[in-house]
């Protein structure tokens, strides 16, 4: 969990399609609302491995 997004999960392959959802969503959003719809380079790919947890996630779970 983060809570306060303090972790950057851009480019990590795990949640690739999740990016690209969005990525799509904004995109409409913008041309719906009349702009020009950008150019999102998708962010470099980088290894996820496993996420270190403090004490107080697991206690809350």
């Amino acid at each position: 969990a983060d809570p306060y997004e303090l972790e950057n999960l851009a480019g990590i392959d795990a949640f690739r399609d999740v990016a690209d959802d969005l990525r799509e969503r904004l995109l409409a959003r913008m041309v719906a609302a009349g702009e020009t719809a950008p150019v999102i380079e998708a962010a470099p790919v980088r290894p996820g491995g496993q996420r270190a947890t403090s004490i107080v996630d697991v206690r809350r779970r």
